[in-house]
């Protein structure tokens, strides 16, 4: 999961200015910008690369069209734009009346150079192990967990998403962690007793 270094908020706040103003290049620039972590956020989610794409795309057409209502508030653009994707997701799942736990899907990592197969079948096997355990914590759990390592947001831009306090997203993200720590060990314990 790496992205592109997170975009310096005064150089957000300027683009969004510009593109309240109708500034199209200004407004790809903030895609530019945000697309990697966007996408990333919703793939994780649906596990299916067309459809992230698709609602990638739906995400920033719906903040393009909506730019004149957009307020910058201290914590920015990105929970705005996050909030979008969230909600996005949210209707995803009501269209196609289907759950989140439905399976891996398409999601593939792709192997680093010089990394060896099976080195990339460990990382692909711990990645799938960590998601699987995501998709058991509760909504309001996994949406921290994405929003922090996926999304790279800060505890007080989590709470402009979700609409919580930041006091609010630490004790939730605390929670998240202290489940999928229970969750790793739980199945690690029962790996190692199947093994034996």
């Amino acid at each position: 999961m790496t992205f592109k270094r997170k975009p310096e908020k005064h150089k957000l706040k300027k683009l969004a200015q510009r593109a309240q103003k109708g500034n199209a290049e200004a407004f790809g620039q903030i895609y530019d910008q945000l697309h990697n972590q966007v996408y990333a956020y919703v793939l994780r989610q649906v596990r299916s690369r067309t459809d992230a794409e698709d609602i990638v795309a739906e995400i920033f057409l719906s903040a393009w069209r909506n730019m004149d209502r957009f307020d910058w508030k201290d914590a920015g653009l990105e929970p705005w734009l996050f909030r979008i994707a969230r909600n996005s997701v949210i209707d995803h799942f009501r269209r196609v009346g289907r759950s989140r736990e439905s399976g891996l899907g398409e999601e593939i990592k792709e192997r680093a150079s010089g990394e060896t197969v099976e080195d990339a079948a460990e990382t692909a096997w711990r990645q799938r192990e960590l998601l699987a355990a995501i998709d058991r914590l509760s909504d309001e759990q996994r949406q921290v967990v994405l929003l922090r390592l996926v999304a790279n947001l800060s505890s007080r831009q989590i709470g402009e998403v979700l609409e919580k306090s930041e006091g609010a997203v630490k004790a939730l993200q605390y929670r998240a962690l202290t489940n999928l720590r229970d969750i790793l060990e739980h199945e690690n314990d029962e790996k190692y007793e199947k093994e034996k």
